[in-house]
């Protein structure tokens, strides 16, 4: 439903619901997902505005106000939570498990086939045709996909041919991509700019390295011990001033790409930095590194500007990488380096900025000198790992 779908080209308008429209599709909602009644308010709350997408092949969308899309359907069908949604609340729908390599297929948009439900490693839960179900993998924590069976999972062991479960909304569609977004009653270009340079940044590296909690803690100056590896790939956008001018930071997150090695041009396309992201006390996350390089120059622009982190610097009793090889591979590549910790906050805001700084410095039009930074704080420089 989603493969092709571009928001620039797919969607036709958007609407304001009103209070007895709204009431209706909440009824609707609760009357398929009824364990979602506990959890309605935290999403759907009653007395919010709610707004409706609507887009070519008569697909809507239901947005909540702020920009967060909740759930969609095509026609007249069941209103279907998006993926983002089903991250947060897993028990809304029935699991139907693929087996690992039904995986590569789910996630280009392909139907999921009878063969691949009824495969040893897979696992179904009965449901009738036209339910609403979460695709999983073999060893996954989260649904890569959303589908509607085709026929009961009875006939799906039955027949074991033919399509099993119709794939509506997967990782990295066009739907999910478009979750990152706001939508205002404006239409985005007739916003207001508010800033004077706009900078596409990446981070990449072997998943469990902090890639995510860098993010975090520098977006919103938040840790989590708890995060769970990404699924997908999201950003976050933070403005910051440098020489008297207002910078826009749109920071990608990889997940879940760098374990199917799936990480290609359009993820890299428009970067102007890449953070490479090791773990200290990970030994085959910094040996990744040159792989991470590599890949950069097969697929990022030649001028990209790159910065090599070592992270969980905090973690200095378990360490296996001395800081020392960390900032050789840097010199060996030309690319700055800085030891970090997004639990302690050490050198977050740094790398961060002194990254901008450098896409500043090669930045035509851009000839104002570079002013003195002040001394680093508590929570920018050293800290309790050491790291300056």
């Amino acid at each position: 439903m989603f493969k092709k779908f571009d928001e620039k080209e797919s969607v036709s308008g958007t609407s304001q619901l009103k209070s007895s429209v709204q009431k209706g599709i909440r009824n609707k909602i609760l009357e398929t997902y009824p364990p979602i009644a506990d959890y309605m308010d935290n999403f759907l709350p009653k007395k919010d505005a709610f707004k409706v997408i609507k887009c070519h092949d008569h697909i809507e969308i239901l947005v909540k106000s702020g920009g967060t899309l909740l759930f969609f359907r095509h026609r007249e069908g069941p209103w279907v939570p998006t993926l983002r949604l089903l991250h947060q609340y897993p028990f809304l729908l029935p699991l139907e498990k693929v087996d690992k390599g039904a995986i590569k297929f789910v996630l280009s948009g392909a139907n999921i086939m009878c063969p691949g439900l009824t495969h040893p490693n897979a696992q179904m839960t009965p449901v009738d045709k036209g339910a609403v179900v979460a695709i999983m993998a073999e060893g996954k924590e989260h649904a890569l996909a959303i589908g509607i069976t085709s026929m009961s999972t009875e006939d799906i062991t039955k027949k074991n041919k033919g399509i099993g479960v119709e794939n509506c909304h997967y990782l990295n569609d066009g739907l999910w991509n478009m979750a990152t977004r706001t939508f205002n009653q404006t239409q985005p270009n007739m916003a207001k700019k508010s800033y004077d340079l706009l900078f596409k940044l990446l981070l990449i590296g072997d998943s469990g390295v902090g890639k995510t909690c860098i993010l975090f803690r520098f977006s919103d100056d938040a840790f989590n011990n708890t995060f769970i590896s990404t699924i997908g790939i999201d950003f976050k956008i933070k403005t910051i001033e440098l020489r008297g001018k207002k910078i826009k930071l749109q920071i990608w997150d990889t997940a879940g790409q760098e374990r199917f090695h799936t990480i290609t041009t359009s993820y890299y396309r428009g970067a102007m930095g890449i953070m490479l992201v090791y773990d200290i006390t990970n030994a085959k996350s910094f040996e990744n590194i040159a792989k991470w390089l590599r890949n950069i120059q097969e697929h990022a622009n030649e001028d990209v500007e790159k910065m090599i982190l070592g992270n969980k610097c905090d973690m200095d009793d378990k360490r296996v990488i001395s800081k020392e090889r960390g900032e050789t591979i840097a010199r060996e590549n030309s690319i700055q380096f800085l030891e970090t910790s997004a639990k302690t906050n050490v050198n977050i805001e740094k790398a961060f900025v002194d990254l901008s700084e450098t896409i500043l410095d090669n930045t035509p039009g851009v000839t104002e000198p570079r002013q003195p930074l002040p001394p680093p704080s508590s929570h920018s420089g050293g800290g309790p790992c050491g790291c300056n």
